[in-house]
């Protein structure tokens, strides 16, 4: 199809508002084109964007980082001033990490060879490619042309050359920039604020873990509610407890066996768990007193290591996905796929914690639940997770819960953990060394009411403030539809038809491919032989063999959506993934 075709056909189009023509990105934008560096010393200044500094889904970008021209010249891609950066690979692509490359240390950049630059031709605002680029509809689009290996998955050139564009005249694709920055602006205060309260809560829950088992939660309550039974002497009695579950069940194998014990000497085969070294320990509140994990349990195991999967036949399998803040949850199960035969003792019951002993993700590892109903059928583990089984089931797994979710529970296990080809690691040996603080029963009691009273709320206000953010982004996307089908401002018929920017687009483009073209012929004709030509350095930024053409400084204009971008702001985008 000729270069006036795509016009003529636009000129019918009735989906697109007076004035607009349909094109592609390729058309109006030169993709991955070439820097000119060569009117610059080595020893200049250029700006370096890692994919760190470009942030997710804001097109905001953090600039700050300047090396000297000659650390760029390999490995990296080059852009200039008002390029548009788009991270082409997987999940960066997905997140919406584009940017309009500004302010740049001599108009000049370098960055992730994960970026494609997009280059706007003359009378096209980069920051309207960019709101395009961040709709979810364009990444959807480019998450279904990727290719490549599973976690390597890149968009290519060819996609964004091809891709479809809908273009207002230049006077209107100003007027769309500023409306969309004036909404924007007014929700990204929004969702920052919703950002602040959201870590407020986490730091709040944080607080309230640390604060219930250092015991600070119930001093007051401590002061006028005397206790029966203080941590030593509950201690003794679950210790106590502990020696006559393991002779009973001695006595119970030994009968099985046809024997009967002639005297005492076989309970001396009883092993006594190792207590805490205390020396290192922080002093505890009245009452109570520290023990070991193994101290307090009646057993515990790693899960079967049997393979399970959706609708099997076997037993209901937990895994880490069933583990939801502190909780079961039994909606998403698989099933072994050979019988486990579970007696009623190696089941889940009542009481039971489950405690993640391997993950990528060293927060994910020793998160842990509580099974707090009793389950219909029987239930078995997955390999990664360990079962604890209390002496006391009434209320001390609450409580151990809560201890291995604060900070100090937290410390203890990352501190402990073995990581090896990616995975972290923590043995069931380790956490029966860890140190517990046990205050009295009632105490507990008290202290996991509270404790789950207020974290109710806590979690009602996280889920209120996850809500408010949805419906954020899904106002962003319907800000940025209507931007795009026309209906963000309204059109002036007075602005030249955008028919006419392309055609000038086209006709420049060919100009300077026939320039190109010329200078190539003309160096040909007095260069020397092809064997005798120096070649270009691998990795080496492409050097285009005309300067670029001045862009209106007007299109460059950076939008007062950044303006008033903090430092500190643009700190916390450099260090997002």
């Amino acid at each position: 199809m000729s270069a006036a075709a795509p016009a003529a056909a636009n000129a019918h189009d009735q989906t697109l508002p007076p004035g607009w023509v349909r094109t592609t990105l390729g058309e109006v934008s030169l993709i991955n084109p070439g820097v000119d560096v060569s009117h610059l010393p080595a020893t200049a200044l250029v700006s370096f964007i890692p994919m760190a500094a470009v942030g997710a889904g804001t097109g905001r970008i953090d600039t700050a980082n300047i090396r000297p021209l000659s650390e760029m010249k390999k490995g990296f891609t080059a852009f200039r001033e008002g390029d548009v950066l788009f991270a082409k690979i997987t999940p960066c692509m997905e997140n919406g990490k584009f940017a309009v490359a500004h302010s740049l240390e001599s108009g000049i950049g370098f960055g992730s060879t994960e970026f494609h630059v997009l280059r706007p031709e003359q009378g096209v605002n980069p920051y309207f490619i960019l709101y395009y680029l961040l709709q979810r509809s364009f990444r959807q689009a480019a998450r279904s042309a990727m290719g490549g290996s599973a976690g390597q998955l890149r968009v290519p050139a060819s996609f964004l050359a091809s891709a479809e564009f809908p273009l207002p005249p230049a006077e209107e694709q100003r007027r769309i920039v500023a409306a969309i920055e004036g909404y924007l602006t007014r929700l990204d205060a929004v969702v920052e604020t919703l950002r602040q309260d959201r870590i407020k809560l986490r730091n709040a829950r944080a607080a309230l873990l640390r604060d219930a088992v250092e015991g600070r939660l119930t001093e007051r309550w401590r002061a006028t509610h005397p206790v029966s039974e203080d941590g030593e002497a509950l201690l003794k009695r679950i210790l106590a407890e502990r020696r006559a579950r393991w002779e009973a069940e001695q006595l119970e194998k030994m009968r099985a066996r046809g024997q009967v014990p002639q005297d005492e000497r076989w309970k001396q085969a009883y092993r006594e768990p190792a207590g805490p070294d205390t020396s290192t320990l922080p002093a505890l509140p009245p009452g109570w007193c520290w023990a070991t994990v193994e101290q307090l349990i009646a057993r515990s195991e790693y899960g079967t290591s049997i393979k399970c999967d959706y609708g099997a036949g076997g037993e209901p399998i937990v895994r880490i996905p069933n583990i939801i803040r502190g909780i079961l949850d039994l909606k998403d199960l698989k099933y072994s796929l050979e019988p486990i035969n579970l007696s009623t003792e190696e089941a889940l019951q009542p009481g039971d914690v489950l405690l993640c002993r391997t993950n990528g993700s060293i927060n994910l590892l020793g998160k842990s639940a509580v099974v707090r109903t009793d389950l219909k059928q029987k239930y078995g583990f997955a390999s990664y997770l360990l079962r604890f089984r209390f002496l006391e089931k009434n209320i001390f797994p609450s409580w151990f819960h809560l201890f291995v979710s604060s900070e100090h529970g937290r410390s203890f296990i990352k501190d402990k953990a073995i990581s090896s080809a990616g995975q972290h690691n923590i043995s069931l040996s380790i956490i029966h060394s860890m140190p517990l603080p046990l205050p009295p029963l009632e105490e507990q009691r008290q202290i996991v009411a509270e404790v789950e009273r207020r974290l109710s709320i806590i979690q009602q206000a996280e889920e209120a403030i996850e809500r408010s953010l949805k419906r954020a982004e899904h106002l962003r996307q319907s800000i940025l539809k209507r931007a795009f089908s026309g209906q963000l401002v309204p059109q002036d018929p007075s602005d030249e038809p955008a028919s006419q920017l392309l055609e000038r687009i086209r006709a420049e483009r060919a100009r300077r491919e026939q320039q190109t073209q010329t200078t190539r012929n003309q160096r040909g004709a007095r260069s020397p032989s092809r064997s005798q030509a120096q070649p270009i350095q691998s990795g080496q930024p492409t050097v285009s063999s005309e300067r670029p053409a001045p862009i209106d400084p007007q299109q460059l204009a950076r939008p007062s959506l950044w303006t008033a971008e903090s430092n500190a702001d643009s700190n916390a985008h450099q260090s997002e993934a």
